[in-house]
């Protein structure tokens, strides 16, 4: 009988499977696996950043549009202002007359549409000097028992309110002055004041 001591331990009759060339293959699968996974992941990640940046930009401008439109189609048409007008001055800034064409309304400078008047301030020469005044003087006297201003929710260069102008009677300014001879339509090439217009503009009243 053997003695107990001289038998060999019992986990060495089972051999140790040897793992470490498998584990390491399978440690490289799985580090491959993660960086694939990882860069789809970005991938997906960019795409619908994309997506995002692209949709935000989308209902930017739709929301743009949709205010543009509701602004061009809910414009007030106009408060009726008071006359007589004033014509403005250092001191008479608020709703004031400038010249033919342009004025104040509540601090804020408008410009009729459709017409050019002549310049006051720097004509091109004495005739045009003097229909400027008329232009100016016309208006302020249309003016007088009242008048709608109607906004076109435009601005010109210069920052103006582009504006129609109404009287109590229903007829446009634009065109008043326009028959009279005291305005040409808007734009305009050259000055026909200097160059071309000599006769008196046409006085009418009422």
């Amino acid at each position: 009988m053997t003695a107990a001591s001289d038998r060999p331990p019992f986990d060495t009759d089972i051999p140790t499977p040897f793992r470490g060339p498998r584990t390491r293959a399978s440690g490289k699968r799985r580090g491959k696996g993660r960086r694939r996974s990882s860069y789809a992941q970005r991938l997906a990640r960019a795409r619908r950043a994309k997506l995002q940046l692209w949709g935000g930009v989308l209902l930017a401008c739709l929301g743009f549009a949709a205010i543009a439109a509701w602004e061009r189609y809910n414009l007030p048409v106009g408060e009726m202002r008071s006359g007589p007008v004033p014509l403005c001055s250092s001191f008479q800034r608020n709703n004031c007359i400038i010249d033919g064409d342009t004025g104040r309304d509540q601090g804020e400078k408008w410009r009729l549409i459709a017409i050019d008047t002549p310049e006051i301030s720097d004509p091109g020469c004495e005739n045009e000097r003097v229909i400027a005044i008329a232009a100016r003087n016309r208006l302020r006297d249309l003016l007088v028992d009242g008048y709608r201003l109607r906004s076109s929710g435009r601005k010109d260069p210069h920052g103006r309110n582009l504006v129609d102008i109404e009287l109590t009677d229903g007829r446009d300014v634009s065109r008043i002055l326009l028959d009279e001879g005291l305005a040409q339509r808007w734009p305009n090439r050259g000055n026909i004041w200097c160059d071309r217009y000599t006769s008196n503009p046409v006085r009418k009243r009422g």
